[in-house]
């Protein structure tokens, strides 16, 4: 990534995905779209441009294939990096388990890229889990 991303304050936007396990057994996905604070609210309108009248907000799962499309070249062009982590393997390991796995590496890889800002897709009462891991690493200091 070099020196592109040395003083300069981004915000990442960290979504999750949990492949079918019957197909992808033991998967786990986070990604993140990284962009500067002060892009951040002109991304959000983009965003929110993309929702039919009856969404309450953009998600591929709600999409036709050509929805799906659109939605695929619109953020590509997007002035944003994306870093997905995947989690791969253990079978064993309770969903929870495989995300904290991933959001420990993402939290990582982030910091390492000066994000200063982190907003997750709120998960309702999972949130606290969330905030748990995210305190305990911020006193790691990893």
């Amino acid at each position: 990534m070099g020196g592109a991303w040395i003083n300069v304050k981004y915000v990442a936007f960290v979504d999750e995905s949990e492949p079918d396990q019957r197909v992808s057994p033991g998967t786990y996905i986070l990604s993140a779209a990284i962009v500067m604070v002060n892009a951040q609210d002109a991304l959000r309108e983009h965003m929110r441009g993309l929702k039919s009248a009856n969404q309450k907000k953009v998600h591929w799962h709600d999409e036709s294939a050509r929805g799906r499309s659109k939605l695929i070249s619109s953020v590509s062009a997007l002035d944003a990096k994306y870093l997905v982590v995947v989690r791969t393997g253990n079978t064993d390991a309770r969903s929870e388990r495989r995300r904290r796995l991933c959001l420990e590496r993402l939290c990582y890889e982030l910091a390492a890229r000066g994000v200063e800002r982190i907003v997750f897709e709120s998960r309702g009462p999972s949130d606290k889990l969330d905030r748990k891991l995210v305190d305990s690493l911020r006193a790691k200091k990893p």
